[in-house]
């Protein structure tokens, strides 16, 4: 920007959302860190990352990849998100229909946000890519209200997924996924 006022008008504005978000502290810190560094980091070399220091855990921004999206030989028969801490995930296999292909399954994955409401961030895991073939990419996750057939909403094996949108895009939106053929719970 040539114009000063403006260019201070967006640094704090840029500065005010780290602040806003409680990741001024970080940037400072990581900033120090790079601005008195003596050596180059090696491009293969992890970067650490600070824990969150909320009271609530922060739901993930994107699906985690998992590395396979076979059902767990021996499952949980049920979960209740209610009975669960913000942060668990609720992995779901549910059959696909017969014309996508004989054993073929589809895994969900239910990040826990509120447990009392059982509203969860709703994304599915992609399927391992064939070898020499890219991975697909993941669907960004939608917000949602999950519950199950089984009592008091209990998500069952052999039952289905009920969802119920939430957030702005297809607020309200019902849908009923399944059969049901494994439930895992990850703390």
């Amino acid at each position: 920007m040539q114009n000063p006022l403006g260019t201070c008008l967006a640094l704090g504005l840029i500065v005010g959302g780290f602040g806003l978000t409680g990741d001024l502290g970080r940037l400072i810190s990581r900033s120090m860190r790079v601005i008195q560094a003596s050596d180059v980091p090696d491009d293969d070399a992890p970067i650490p990352v600070a824990p969150a220091t909320g009271r609530e855990p922060a739901p993930p921004m994107h699906p985690v990849a998992e590395a396979t999206i076979r059902p767990p030989r021996a499952g949980l028969e049920a979960a209740d998100a209610t009975r669960l801490a913000a942060g668990n995930r609720i992995r779901i296999w549910l059959e696909r229909p017969a014309a996508a292909g004989p054993g073929e399954v589809r895994c969900l994955a239910l990040d826990i946000v509120d447990p009392a409401s059982r509203e969860a961030l709703v994304s599915e895991v992609p399927p391992s890519p064939a070898p020499g073939l890219p991975a697909a990419a993941p669907a960004p996750p939608r917000r949602a209200i999950i519950g199950g057939s089984g009592p008091a909403g209990a998500i069952t094996r052999g039952g289905t997924l009920m969802l119920q949108s939430r957030g702005i895009a297809g607020a309200g939106d019902r849908e009923s996924l399944g059969p049901i053929i494994a439930i895992d719970v990850m703390h």
